[in-house]
């Protein structure tokens, strides 16, 4: 980089440091430095890179790289600074680093930048220590936690390892300006007619053309800002509600020769409301943008990885594809992660995906020492500022579950004191009842969790709106092969499966739920045993959700007793047996598919007490029950009971009900038959059949999967992807192995 003249236009010079790194332990007795491949990284990742750790999501070698946490890590590079201009300055830019971290810039002929990260395990141990005065209660990992700014999940959970990190997680830069653009919002409000969007802007909005443009002078303060109103704009709306329409915001700042700084932000338009009203349950919980009642349906959302710079932008795409696919349209960015990348809001956005998002606070009871306290409030200002632009985000919620925290372990706290220092000089501060179904949001796991109740019930077990629940299912067959390393592992209670499980108690609740619901076999010989076994697991998780969300969307039209429903958890950070409904690998499991036919636009449902149909009217945006108690005087025999919606002569949704629990039911010689043709797969059976899944193909994408069949009801499943003269996908369906 070359010198800037004085009378040059100054604009923001931003070199990312991105090469050139390396890195070491501490307190090595060996002074040697490792490559880098590229920053941002995390200390894991270098050291795969250098064969120095085998990879932590193999096997059982999440123990043998355990010390790594245990370790402080020093990186360092050099950079080249150009002459700095009379009136600016040079700035190094640390958009991430992990965690505990001290920086030394020598400046000299090479400019020598390096960074120790101290443990942040050590430290968090060494917090607790230091303050006697707090009790230190948290639910998974170590308690050390508690004192430390860093996501909780690395700590270990009931569904991830124990992986600390260090290192420089997100960009480094040099930036050299005279004037820098800190910040960049807006504050508008939409009419409640839809008709006018007015407020204040620190800038001035352009899309393909200029819609207004505005010039102002900084105040004392450095705010600047302007009013704005735009007739009749074009609003942001959820997707399949209506367009997501996005304006540019941007901010120039100008001297009387040149422009000394720009910066650009993408917004939407739109009137979001969180409706809490009094009805005859209790009190409402449901969101209303742009004025139409959405029925929330979809998941919660944990960091899809454990090292955070391995998630590309595009890996980021395929998984909120996936949400849209699957006519999801809210994801809960959960409590003990990571405030997301940029990327992940922006597609949302784009995507038209509405966002609850969590403060970074999960299952613990949390000290409060200044400093602490100071720390925490600073990331709330910095990431609520960060994020405010994005019309996705209509809720930030306080943390997750430290209510029941405060509950089982009875600290002590008075719902009614608002003021905030009795809630710093009592053991907790917190919100109502947390198992109270009339208002607010709920986390129901009295399906798996608790008094595992039986699935079946799920819908009656919801509340106003339901945050959390699930069931849990193996990955695919594909997925167990990728990390267990030997082939006398490949049985479901083998130790490496074992180790890829980290819930409480797991052994018991799959049983509970499998014995409870289907026939098993104890035949473990055989690979079409482990196949099946890994399948009624996630028939069960497919019939478990299938119970709750057929239920509540149902309740929604209902006087919106339900608001929505956000599976526990759409994906994984590394491969496991959990509650996802997408491996690590995206591998789609059936609920996945389930969960989609459900959630359709215009669904159908049928239960045991709906018979046959009627002429009926849909109100839109809810339900009706069409039919109940015309059959009387059934038999004996199991029915299976079918619906199918068609408009203007095209099937839109289907749904089975089948007489539970399953295992009381026959399903052999089902005369399934499936045939290829083209880019389709044809499928149909003679008998009734229950979930025909499709095997889950690297590069290959299915329209439907986890298929309920009825006979002469034949299936057209899209299949893209498969290869000329590659094998067709494999398949198998509830009772085939008998």
């Amino acid at each position: 980089m070359g010198d800037i003249s004085a009378r040059t236009p100054l604009k923001l010079i931003s070199p990312v440091l991105e090469r050139g790194w390396s890195f070491r332990q501490t307190d090595s007795s060996e002074n040697e430095w490792y490559p880098v491949q590229k920053i941002p990284s995390v200390v894991h990742l270098d050291l795969m890179q250098n064969n120095l750790i085998p990879d932590p999501i193999i096997g059982m070698n999440e123990l043998k790289t355990e010390w790594v946490g245990e370790k402080s890590w020093t990186y360092k590079t050099t950079f080249d600074v150009p002459s700095v201009p009379i009136g600016a300055k040079a700035v190094l830019v640390f958009e991430g680093l992990d965690t505990f971290a001290t920086v030394k810039h020598i400046s000299s002929a090479e400019n020598l930048l390096e960074i120790d990260f101290d443990s942040a395990l050590r430290r968090g141990r060494e917090l607790e220590k230091v303050h006697p005065e707090y009790r230190f209660i948290c639910h998974n990992g170590e308690t050390g936690r508690l004192g430390v700014r860093k996501a909780q999940y690395y700590w270990g959970w009931d569904w991830g390892p124990v992986l600390m990190t260090a290192g420089p997680w997100r960009p480094v830069r040099l930036e050299i300006n005279e004037t820098r653009i800190s910040d960049l919002w807006a504050q508008i409000d939409v009419s409640k007619d839809l008709s006018l969007a007015s407020g204040k802007l620190f800038a001035r909005i352009n899309g393909c053309e200029i819609i207004s443009q505005h010039e102002t002078t900084i105040a004392t303060d450095g705010v600047a800002d302007v009013s704005i109103s735009l007739k009749n704009p074009e609003l942001w709306y959820p997707h399949d509600y209506g367009a997501q329409t996005l304006y540019d915001i941007t901010v120039d700042v100008l001297n009387s020769e040149f422009q000394l700084d720009t910066i650009s932000k993408r917004t939407g338009l739109r009137r979001g409301e969180l409706v809490q009203g009094d009805d005859e349950i209790g009190q409402s919980f449901y969101f209303r943008i742009n004025g139409i009642d959405v029925f929330c349906a979809g998941s919660c959302w944990i960091p899809a990885d454990n090292f955070i710079p391995r998630l590309t932008a595009e890996r980021y795409r395929k998984w909120l594809e996936t949400m849209i696919d699957g006519n999801q349209v809210m994801s809960r960015v959960w409590g003990g992660g990571i405030y997301e990348e940029d990327v992940f809001y922006d597609l949302c956005d784009e995507l038209g995906i509405l966002v609850w998002q969590d403060f970074m606070f999960g299952c613990r009871s949390y000290p409060t020492w200044p400093e602490l306290l100071d720390s925490i409030r600073e990331e709330a200002i910095c990431n609520v500022r960060r994020l405010r632009h994005h019309p996705s985000i209509v809720i930030y919620a306080g943390n997750n579950e430290d209510y029941q925290i405060q509950e089982q372990y009875k600290l002590e706290y008075n719902f009614a004191d608002k003021n905030p220092e009795s809630w710093l000089n009592s053991r907790f501060s917190g919100g109502k009842y947390t198992t109270d179904k009339t208002v607010g949001d709920l986390h129901q796991w009295n399906v798996w969790h608790g008094t595992q109740e039986k699935y079946q019930i799920f819908d009656d077990l919801g509340g106003s709106f339901n945050s959390e629940f699930g069931m849990e299912a193996f990955p695919h067959i594909q997925t167990i092969q990728c990390f267990v390393e030997h082939s006398s592992e490949l049985y479901p209670q083998s130790r490496s499966l074992d180790f890829h499980n980290k819930a409480d108690g797991y052994e018991r609740r799959i049983a509970t739920y499998l014995v409870e619901n289907f026939r098993t076999t104890t035949d473990l010989a055989l690979l079409t045993f482990r196949q099946a076994y890994i399948h009624l697991t996630q028939l069960a998780q497919c019939e478990a959700l299938m119970f709750a969300y057929r239920g509540w969307r149902r309740q929604w039209g209902q006087a919106r007793k339900c608001g929505g429903a956000l599976v526990w958890q759409l994906n994984d950070c590394w491969p496991v047996t959990s509650w996802a409904i997408i491996d690590y690998f995206l591998r789609k499991k059936p609920t996945y598919y389930a969960m989609s036919l459900v959630l359709r636009p215009s669904a159908v449902g049928v239960r045991r007490e709906h018979y046959d149909w009627s002429r009926i009217t849909v109100t839109a945006n809810g339900s009706i029950d069409v039919a109940h108690d015309v059959i009387d005087n059934l038999s004996e025999e199991p029915h299976v009971l079918a619906a199918r919606l068609w408009i203007d002569g095209v099937c839109v949704s289907r749904d089975m009900d089948w007489p539970q629990p399953l295992k009381y039911l026959s399903f052999e010689d089902r005369g399934v038959e499936i045939s290829q043709h083209g880019d389709e797969l044809r499928v149909s059976a003679m008998k009734p059949t229950k979930g025909l899944t499709f095997e889950e193909r690297e590069g290959v994408l299915v329209s439907d999967s986890a298929i309920d069949l009825a006979p002469g009801d034949k299936q057209v499943v899209t299949c893209s992807g498969l290869k000329a003269g590659e094998k067709m996908l494999s398949w198998t369906f509830l009772g085939q192995h008998e």
